[in-house]
């Protein structure tokens, strides 16, 4: 077994083991490590329309926070980092390849919404329903975007945290650098493809993704479910339980 497929075969799924028992871990502490029931305004009545688009609305409001705070920090960090990795993740043939090994019922979702992996691709031999926006909307341009915004996201960081405007932990810079990593392995393994390097760049792209799957569940990854979900979930139980 070489380092691809060392990779593949066995840290990828032990990964994806990882990163299932984690989210169950911080599940699981909250409803059967006992406790007194927490306090809570008493429930009101809302809309189910605003109960299913409240996620958004929340999104909206901290987005509208943060570019009010600090503009420059939260447009390179929402618009020019976060988008355009979910859009790579998400949309770039190869990643989809292997959502849809793990979860085949993203496929018909997923796969028409597939990107070009570089302009050349978009004009010459790959056509997709994002027509003149395969300029933008392409693995390379996004990827270095990511490159870009990632690092001047750490800088920003840094010197507010040396000059006192706020304080970062090292699990945000940890953050930053494992996704700087990732994707400057992936673009190196793409543009590799058909040289000796090329396995062992997608080796290491391979490791760096399966490294921050099993970490998601223990990082400021996970803020997303964490955020509204969970927490919903947690406080419709600690009710139930002052109700009993």
């Amino acid at each position: 077994m070489d380092f691809l497929d060392f990779s593949i075969n066995i840290i990828l799924p032990a990964a994806l083991i990882i990163f299932v028992m984690g989210f169950f871990y911080q599940v699981i502490q909250y409803f059967i490590i006992p406790g007194p029931p927490r306090p809570h305004a008493p429930g009101r009545k809302v809309p189910l329309s605003k109960k299913i688009l409240m996620p958004f609305i929340k999104w909206i409001g901290t987005f509208k926070f943060i570019m009010k705070v600090n503009p420059l920090h939260g447009f390179m960090a929402i618009f020019v980092m976060h988008i355009p990795l979910i859009a790579i993740i998400l949309l770039f043939p190869p990643h989809q390849a292997v959502i849809f090994h793990y979860f085949p019922f993203l496929e018909p979702i997923l796969a028409p919404l597939a990107i070009p992996q570089n302009i050349t691709d978009a004009f010459i031999a790959q056509k997709t329903i994002w027509g003149p926006l395969e300029i933008i909307l392409n693995a390379d341009l996004l990827a270095i975007l990511i490159i870009f915004s990632s690092s001047t996201v750490f800088a920003l960081r840094l010197v507010k945290h040396f000059t006192g405007e706020f304080k970062s932990t090292i699990g945000d810079y940890f953050a930053l650098i494992l996704v700087l990593i990732l994707v400057i392995f992936g673009y190196l393994a793409v543009h590799a493809h058909g040289t000796s390097l090329y396995e062992f760049y997608l080796a290491l792209h391979i490791l760096t993704a399966s490294f921050l799957i099993a970490y998601i569940p223990f990082s400021k990854f996970f803020h997303f479910v964490w955020s509204y979900w969970l927490n919903l979930a947690i406080m419709i139980y600690h009710r139930a339980r002052r109700g009993a």
